[in-house]
C-alpha cells in the first residue's frame, strides 16, 4: 500500500483527500453527500489518504464506520463494495480494526448487519465477541448473530472463530466472556452442531472459559479435564477466589 501511495499523482492524491473530507470528522455528526462521494469514485477516489483520528490514523470506510448515521451507511457500504479494506478482524487495537468491527462496537447494528450482508467480513463471529458490548442491546446481538447464520456457514465459521479468540488468549477478556453466553443461546435455539464446534468432552457453559495458572503458564480448565479423565460427569464451579471442580461415577477400564 505504501508503494502504491507513493506512486500516485499529486491529482488521484487530492481526490483521496477529497473523499476523506466528504465523509468529515465522525464526531461533528457532518452531512454526507453520498452523490458527491459516488462522483469521487468515479473520477478515481480511492480509501488512500488518511487523517488523524483520536489515537490513531483513519481513511475514509473507517470514519464512515464510526458515524453511524444513514448516510454514513449508505456511504461507508459504497467503499467497502468498491475497495478491499480489512475484511479480517484480528489483533488488539480497536483503532485498527475492521468496518464490522468498529460499527459493532458504535452500536450501530445497521450498518454491521448490512456489512454482514456483503459477505466481505471473513470472521465476523470473532468481530462479534470481540467488540459488541455496551452500545448495543442484548436484541440487537442476537440479530447480528442471526444475520451471520443467514449469510455465512455458521458452524465453520463458529469453529474458525472460536480457534483465533483462543489462539489470541481473548477468552478471558470479559465482553468475550459475556457475548459467549449469547453465542451460546443462539447456537441451541438454531441446532447448531456445538459439539462439533466445541468438543464432546464438556458441556458448553461459562466453563469453557476459565484458566488457571501454573508458574508463567495459563491453562485451560476444559482442555486438562480432558486430558485426565474420559468418563463420567464433571461439575465446574467458580468461587471467586478458585475454580472448583467435581467429579461423578468415573468409570476407568483397566
Amino acid at each position: 500500500m505504501k508503494q502504491r501511495i507513493k506512486n500516485k499523482t499529486e491529482k488521484q492524491k487530492d481526490l483521496d483527500r477529497k473523499l476523506v473530507q466528504q465523509i468529515g470528522d465522525p464526531r461533528k455528526k457532518a452531512r454526507i453527500n453520498l452523490s458527491e462521494i459516488k462522483k469521487l469514485v468515479k473520477q478515481g477516489a480511492t480509501i488512500d489518504h488518511w487523517v488523524e483520528y483520536d489515537y490513531a490514523r483513519w481513511n475514509a470506510v473507517q470514519l464512515a464506520a464510526e458515524n453511524g448515521s444513514d448516510e454514513a451507511i449508505e456511504a461507508g457500504l459504497l467503499l467497502i463494495e468498491h475497495f478491499d479494506f480489512i475484511q479480517t478482524e484480528r489483533g488488539d487495537d480497536y483503532y485498527y480494526s475492521s468496518p464490522l468491527g468498529i460499527s459493532i462496537y458504535n452500536g450501530h447494528s445497521k450498518m454491521a448487519k448490512e456489512i454482514i450482508k456483503m459477505k466481505k467480513s471473513k470472521n465476523p463471529i470473532y468481530s462479534f465477541l470481540r467488540y459488541a458490548a455496551v452500545r448495543i442491546t442484548d436484541d440487537e446481538k442476537i440479530k447480528i448473530l442471526e444475520e451471520i447464520e443467514k449469510s455465512f456457514n455458521f458452524s465453520k465459521l463458529l469453529k474458525e472463530d472460536l480457534k483465533q479468540i483462543k489462539h489470541e488468549g481473548k477468552f478471558g477478556e470479559t465482553d468475550v466472556r459475556s457475548n459467549l453466553r449469547h453465542l451460546f443461546k443462539f447456537c441451541k435455539s438454531k441446532n447448531v452442531n456445538l459439539e462439533e464446534c466445541f468438543g464432546k468432552s464438556y458441556e458448553i457453559n461459562d466453563a469453557i472459559t476459565w484458566r488457571f495458572s501454573i508458574g508463567n503458564k495459563h491453562h485451560w480448565v476444559a482442555e486438562e479435564i480432558q486430558k485426565t479423565f474420559k468418563n463420567g460427569k464433571v461439575l465446574i464451579k467458580n468461587t471467586n477466589s478458585n475454580i472448583k471442580v467435581n467429579f461423578y461415577n468415573f468409570l476407568i477400564k483397566l
